[in-house]
């Protein structure tokens, strides 16, 4: 059994493949876009966060297929 560890920053987001004995086995990230409608103010593109998690999960199923999928 595997486990998927996500983090969602303001400015990137990653995440990273950890096993039962809470080794890393593999992680990937990708830059998130954002915004500063106004001074003060930042704000996230949600859509753009969402294919951002799917970028880096896929990445992470294609190369580790071997491993656990």
């Amino acid at each position: 059994m595997y486990y998927l560890g996500v983090d969602a920053g303001t400015s990137k987001i990653k995440a990273a493949m950890i096993d039962q004995s809470g080794r890393q086995i593999d992680i990937e990230s990708r830059r998130v876009d954002t915004l500063h409608p106004f001074h003060g103010a930042s704000e996230m593109d949600m859509e753009g966060l969402w294919h951002a998690f799917c970028d880096i999960t896929n990445s992470l199923k294609r190369r580790n297929e071997g491993i656990c999928f």
